[in-house]
């Protein structure tokens, strides 16, 4: 495999890099060993000088089909990612730019009429949720499992089948991690996804894991039993359920209608191009097929931890669901113990009041939970609910 670093030391890739914007350079560098790497199964194992040389060559040929090796060359190898459907259309056109930049930028351009190569279809931008749209999503929503699946699918890109495969095993140790950094091969397709969850999403998890008892096993999300999919409790969480409990959210924080899961990681990306991560590695997070090479090997984790990180500040809404570990663990008892009153308790008094209190707790900035005012805060709690008996 190509490194990346190795074919800025070639006096082409220095003349095409030449004048480029950072976020031009960071692409191509990324993108362009693929390409060499792609040529060397094709029985052409050159550097980048050799390649110039050789276009250079080709062209002084009389023979047209030697004239226009370079032009068939990377056609075939931008129709092989096109045609691969765990390859996003336009990460395959993006590597089709960087082949032809730098034949072009060396003064040998390839050379294509007008309908040669198929494009991607242009994607209709029907709706980027912002964060603050993200964040009221998470106020409205009347349970710990409805914030953290939210946040966890904001805050890593992936697709709901992504996150409710999710399960405890793989992701305790997640948590409890400094960086929270993960990888997994997907399923059937072995797509390896590596990502990092961002502490918003870390401090929901673990609230709502709390009001679970803390499992140790199964699955992160579970069913509460009696939705429209029938899935008993316990069950792990379907995909249709995760886009009713999106859309759910969307339509009580007044968002466009036919809000749709997949708005979320289009956010996450643009997030990402904001930060100017590497598509590669933004592809990489986000769970999708790398062309090339690269497909069969991991990114090193560091990689995915800094470009995680520079993204992040992007993502977070506004510290909002970010208490101190301290108090998080607490408040989410203080939710487990009313949730179990409503459930349980035969005083439609105590029931009510218990609701009442609950629902008061979870629209609480808890990030303004401080020394000072916890205790108060708790003493709340206890006197709310001993007026109750009263």
């Amino acid at each position: 495999m190509t490194k990346k670093n190795d074919i800025e030391k070639y006096e082409s890739v220095q003349y095409w890099f030449k004048g480029l914007s950072k976020t031009s350079i960071k692409n191509y560098r990324s993108e362009f060993p693929d390409f060499l790497d792609w040529l060397k199964k094709q029985g052409l194992d050159l550097n980048p000088d050799e390649l110039i040389e050789l276009r250079k060559q080709d062209l002084k040929e009389e023979d047209k089909r030697r004239q226009r090796r370079f032009e068939k060359l990377v056609e075939e190898y931008y129709r092989e990612l096109y045609d691969d459907p765990d390859v996003a259309e336009y990460s395959a056109y993006s590597k089709l730019r960087t082949a032809r930049s730098f034949f072009g930028r060396n003064h040998y351009a390839l050379e294509y009429r007008k309908g040669d190569l198929p494009t991607p279809t242009p994607k209709e931008v029907e709706y980027v949720p912002t964060n603050d749209d993200v964040r009221t999503m998470w106020e409205v929503a009347n349970s710990k499992r409805d914030q953290a699946l939210l946040l966890s699918l904001y805050q890593t890109g992936l697709s709901e089948q992504d996150v409710g495969s999710w399960d405890l095993e793989k992701f305790l140790p997640v948590l409890k991690s400094k960086d929270h950094y993960f990888e997994y091969y997907r399923g059937k397709t072995k797509i390896l996804v590596q990502g990092c969850l961002g502490e918003d999403a870390v401090v929901a998890l673990k609230q709502y894991l709390t009001i679970r008892e803390n499992p140790t096993e199964g699955p992160v999300f579970v069913s509460r039993g009696g939705g429209r999919g029938g899935g008993k409790a316990g069950d792990p969480i379907d995909t249709r359920r995760i886009n009713e409990i999106i859309q759910g959210l969307a339509k009580l924080a007044d968002l466009p209608e036919n809000f749709k899961t997949k708005y979320l990681r289009d956010a996450f990306r643009a997030k990402c191009e904001e930060a100017e991560i590497p598509s590669d590695t933004t592809e990489r997070m986000m769970g999708w097929k790398l062309g090339g090479a690269k497909s069969h090997y991991r990114l090193p984790k560091p990689v995915i931890v800094k470009a995680y990180r520079k993204a992040y500040p992007l993502l977070t809404i506004n510290g909002s669901v970010r208490p101190s570990e301290k108090y998080a663990s607490q408040i989410a008892e203080f939710n487990a113990h009313l949730l179990k009153i409503i459930s349980t308790s035969s005083d439609p008094k105590l029931r009510k009041s218990a609701g009442i209190l609950l629902s008061d707790i979870d629209k609480i900035s808890l990030s303004v939970i401080n020394d000072k005012a916890f205790p108060s805060f708790k003493a709340l709690v206890k006197r709310a609910l001993e007026n109750s008996r009263a």
